[in-house]
């Protein structure tokens, strides 16, 4: 007669060995690193560091040296000639490396938003506008700074709660390689520092564009 019992979980191991600061300039790139970090991602990375600081260490495998996950801080941290950053060593065998090196980035890609929104803008889509254009002129700089807003609110009140979506105001982000993104029905949505006349002009341009 079975007692009902469950066979016990094993607890998962800690490979964590040891953490500490490091020279950047002493630590080896990993050679099977297949990560590209473009520079609009350096460059949000930066603002933020600037902003807030280090908040994550930088992981290296003691048996062999190599960085696992963290190049673009250790990128980073070469080309400000900062004197050291914070690093966690782990203890890895070379095929459990390649596994961590494979598989940490696209496992963190997988997780989701529970939706609710912690800090918006509007920022205004020009008729000419491309992806890679608005990315570079507005969305990236204006995430690093909503992101660090968040971040100094949570530090200093604790949990921050969101709002809920307005749909009617939800947008879609696109690829960096689409053609022109151009949206005119956001055209209504008023600037900070935008006349009412301004905001017309801009609307009757972008319906003139789209019946074009």
């Amino acid at each position: 007669m079975s007692r009902g019992k469950t066979a016990a979980r094993s607890a998962f191991r800690s490979r964590i060995v040891g953490d500490g600061e490091e020279a950047p300039d002493q630590l080896l790139a990993n050679p099977l690193n297949w990560r590209v970090h473009p520079k609009e991602q350096v460059d949000a990375l930066e603002g933020l560091l600037k902003r807030v600081g280090w908040v994550q260490r930088v992981i290296v495998n003691k048996r062999t040296g190599h960085v696992v996950d963290g190049h673009a801080r250790v990128a980073l941290a070469l080309r400000r000639s900062e004197p050291t950053l914070p690093v966690l060593y782990v203890d890895l065998s070379e095929e459990e490396e390649r596994l961590v090196l494979a598989a940490i980035d696209p496992i963190g890609g997988m997780a989701g938003r529970d939706g609710d929104v912690l800090a918006q803008r509007h920022v205004f889509i020009r008729p000419d506008d491309t992806a890679e254009e608005l990315w570079r002129r507005d969305l990236a700089p204006l995430g690093v700074e909503l992101l660090a807003a968040v971040v100094a609110r949570v530090a200093a009140e604790g949990y921050v709660h969101g709002r809920a979506q307005d749909e009617a105001l939800a947008t879609w982000e696109p690829s960096i390689d689409r053609p022109p993104a151009f949206r005119p029905d956001l055209l209504m949505l008023p600037a900070p520092d935008d006349t009412l006349d301004d905001i017309i002009a801009s609307a009757a341009r972008g319906v003139m564009k789209a019946g074009a």
